[in-house]
């Protein structure tokens, strides 16, 4: 799952051509866009029935700004009973518009 703020122009076409990377890969891919902190936690709650084989969350102003709920969720895999490979929270990740935040989901 690829989670992007559909209101930064450069981040659409990132989305789109990381989720064609991840099929070509043979993952399961899709992205959701965010606007607010809720936005985030239902793409968070969806974990539970998608399944998604991963997570990317493209960095920018407004993910950076919701950093803190971003890790949070992360951690406790937003009350699921999916499981987490690697919960260590990346700030370089977070920080750097050119790495994104990359989390294995069981």
């Amino acid at each position: 799952m690829v989670i992007y703020n559909p209101e930064n122009v450069s981040k659409p076409p990132e989305a789109a051509r990381l989720v064609e990377l991840a099929k070509e890969l043979g993952l399961d891919a899709k992205a959701v866009q965010f606007r607010t902190a809720e936005d985030i936690e239902r793409a968070f709650s969806a974990f539970a029935t998608d399944h998604p084989d991963g997570l990317v969350v493209l960095t920018e102003q407004r993910s950076i700004a919701h950093a803190k709920l971003l890790a949070e969720l992360s951690r406790r895999g937003s009350g699921s009973q999916s499981c987490i490979r690697s919960a260590k929270v990346s700030t370089r990740a977070v920080s750097s518009p050119t790495v994104p935040t990359f989390r294995r989901w069981c």
